[in-house]
């Protein structure tokens, strides 16, 4: 099984806490088993654990929306994202994605520290569109119980949502995020499967 995380979300930020629950969940997994991290910056490397990576574009970039086509060709058999994706269109791997980090709260210090924030990431946050992305993924995981209730709201039937539950979710300590890993592999196991890919 092809695992790919996207860790594009990385900053060196302490306090931004979607890049580090991207860190901790990246680390606790790579701990269990061979993962690729899919970056934007070769900057990002210094902040992730060592192990196999895929430059690609960042998520701000309008081609975001072709993505799952390049990914298509590194031939994954599931992909996880933290945040929604854009580009899920005419991808032929099993997708999971994210919601629960605040990522209000990391876009907010992102534009407080400098760094241009696009368009794309800023029409992540509208309820509506976000729920349209949420509804393309094959499962969702959330950090907690309440977020798994917004998250079922979101979601299609018979979609999985998962509610990971770390002990710390503004950490990037590995540890804190040990049990989330396993979970994660196991909704990877469930959807890897090639009667799953689209």
């Amino acid at each position: 099984m092809r695992i790919l995380v996207d860790c594009r979300w990385t900053t060196d930020d302490p306090d931004d806490p979607l890049s580090n629950a991207t860190r901790g969940i990246m680390a606790a997994l790579v701990r269990r088993r061979p993962v690729t991290m899919i970056i934007s910056d070769h900057r990002q490397l210094t902040l992730l654990p060592d192990a196999p990576w895929q430059l690609l574009r960042s998520p701000d970039d309008p081609r975001e929306l072709l993505t799952a086509l390049g990914l298509n060709t590194v031939k994954p058999d599931v992909v996880f994202s933290p945040a929604p994706m854009w580009g899920s269109v005419g991808r032929r791997y099993a997708l999971v994605t994210g919601l629960g980090v605040d990522a209000r709260r990391s876009l907010a210090r992102r534009r407080a520290s400098g760094p241009a924030v696009g368009p794309l990431t800023w029409l992540r946050m509208i309820p509506l569109l976000r729920r349209l992305l949420l509804a393309r993924a094959d499962a969702i995981v959330t950090t907690s119980s309440s977020a798994q209730r917004t998250a079922i709201g979101a979601s299609r039937t018979r979609q999985p949502v998962v509610a990971l539950a770390p002990r710390d979710i503004g950490t990037a300590d590995p540890t804190a995020w040990a049990e989330p890993a396993e979970r994660l592999l196991e909704v990877f196991a469930a959807l890897a499967g090639p009667s799953r890919r689209r």
